[in-house]
């Protein structure tokens, strides 16, 4: 993930008070064009998720002023490091894991660290995304682990995930 440089900011003009919220923020590596800003307003337009379809059109699309901008940009480098603490950790499972499956993981658990929990917590979400099953556990019976790591090989790949003994 690359630093972004640049951004855009969503306001609604019409909001009262002197402290403006951001309504949506958007990172750019280059500086932004009017086309940049016309895509921009065309997604909130048209995006649910954004949750701005009924003022889409008299919002304000700015420049983000560097003390904003420098906020946004602490954000994303604690989510950078989170990010590549988890592709660490998760190799000691044997799982080769892309930013955007981590990423996916933690917009859906909103995690905010990675501990014996959390890593316990991936590893049986995987797991059980993968093979339907849980985790082995030492009182598990062998046919059970070995039917697990059969699948676990066997199904992670048509999850896109890399499982191996060597992910190095």
């Amino acid at each position: 993930m690359e630093m972004f440089k640049y951004g855009l900011m969503v306001i609604n003009p019409k909001q009262e008070g002197e402290m403006m919220d951001i309504l949506h923020f958007a990172g750019y590596w280059r500086k932004p064009t009017q086309s940049d800003i016309d895509s921009l307003r065309e997604e909130l337009r048209d995006e649910k998720e954004f949750g701005l379809q009924e003022i889409w059109d008299i919002v304000d699309i700015l420049p983000t002023p560097p003390e904003i901008l420098e906020l946004y940009q602490d954000e994303l480098k604690e989510r950078i490091e989170l990010l590549n603490l988890i592709k660490s950790e998760m190799r000691w499972y044997g799982f080769d894991l892309t930013d955007s499956q981590i990423d996916e993981y933690i917009n859906e658990t909103e995690i905010e660290c990675f501990d014996t929990v959390e890593r316990e917590d991936y590893s049986s979400y995987l797991a059980k995304k993968i093979t339907g099953m849980d985790w082995p556990i030492n009182a598990d019976e062998q046919s059970y682990k070995d039917k697990f790591y059969k699948l676990l090989a066997q199904n992670a790949p048509k999850h896109g995930i890399k499982w191996g003994q060597n992910t190095e």
